[in-house]
């Protein structure tokens, strides 16, 4: 898995362009006499190796793990290269190249001037859990997978929906620190809307394969009811619960690219700039079409003081289900 900019990016501030080494500290961005352009020199160092085979590459850490920003070191070539020697690797373990680095993010924090801790450990936060929105919610694919969700029987990945829920429960966890609110509620904004979707959604759904879950149709359980009140509330229950499966999925789209908006604006100007916008395609009536949702800017400014504004999670459709089916029940004990 190759290093992300936004990793990149928070490697090189927290670092400040110096080699971790105490007794070394190279400035690592040099300017070109001919040009006047500034070079960035440095080497971005893996402390835990990014392959199992590499140097202290015996660990239990993901490949994702192996590349996010509290596995990497910044460091000159002599040091790099030093590190990562067949003899002298074995002088500098994981814990010690830790303890470097921490040490060094101390040394910057207190003697390099313009570096705000508090702000760069923010910006560190958003990095990971915008790099963990990218994955898990497939954003990279994002109209390929919603449009199964967006069917006349609405279906869903299976380990999309484990992944959406775990984003949630990730952003819900996170500490944030205050220093980009628009940008916290977005991420907190994305996370609980297309959680919603996923949730509402598998209150009526069932597994149909290792790789698919699928609506359950439960309003052909109308077949089992005898008077036409019960089919009628039956019918109207399930096409109230797939309309909401799609107006929250066209919230998580909005919300999708307001989160994109505030990443490009705070972070990373081309943060999905060239693939563009998060559409929706839509094929409910036999048409296949594509939409756009985006959020106004008054929502936004609203959402930016309450993230879960107007949201509730869905409720579960077991219980008035089971009093259409009891009113079937009633009517015909009433009729015999």
């Amino acid at each position: 898995m190759a290093i992300t900019e936004r990793s990149r990016r928070l490697l090189w501030g927290r670092a400040a362009g110096r080699c971790a080494f105490e007794d070394c500290r190279r400035d690592l961005i040099m300017k070109s006499n001919a040009t006047g352009d500034a070079a960035n020199v440095g080497h971005e160092a893996h402390i835990v190796a990014e392959k199992t085979d590499g140097p202290r590459g015996v660990s239990p850490l993901t490949a994702e793990q192996r590349d996010d920003y509290s596995n990497l070191i910044l460091l000159c070539r002599h040091h790099h290269g030093m590190i990562d020697d067949k003899v002298l690797r074995h002088d500098y373990p994981v814990e010690r190249l830790h303890g470097i680095k921490a040490t060094h993010e101390t040394w910057v924090s207190e003697h390099l001037t313009g570096v705000d801790p508090i702000l760069e450990a923010a910006d560190s936060v958003y990095a990971h859990l915008v790099d963990e929105a990218v994955m898990k919610c497939r954003l990279a694919i994002w109209r390929e997978w919603t449009h199964n969700t967006l069917q006349a029987t609405p279906f869903w990945p299976v380990e999309v929906v484990g992944d959406v829920l775990e984003f949630r429960d990730r952003v819900t966890a996170a500490v944030f620190y205050g220093r980009r609110p628009r940008l916290e509620a977005a991420l907190r904004r994305f996370a609980i809307t297309l959680a919603g979707a996923a949730l509402r959604f598998m209150d009526q759904a069932e597994q149909v394969n290792d790789a698919w879950y699928r609506g359950n149709q439960f309003y052909r359980n109308t077949r089992f009811l005898t008077y036409a009140k019960p089919i009628e509330n039956l019918r109207s229950l399930y096409e109230y619960w797939r309309q909401d499966c799609y107006e929250r999925m066209h919230d998580a789209s909005a919300a999708a690219n307001w989160l994109a908006d505030e990443v490009r604006a705070a972070m990373d100007p081309m943060f999905f700039a060239v693939e563009g916008k998060f559409l929706l395609e839509e094929s409910i009536n036999a048409e296949q079409f594509t939409v756009l949702r985006e959020y106004s800017q008054q929502d936004r400014d609203r959402y930016t003081v309450d993230p879960v504004y107007g949201f509730n999670y869905p409720e579960n459709l077991a219980d008035k289900i089971r009093k259409i089916n009891d009113l079937d029940e009633s009517l015909r004990r009433k009729n015999r």
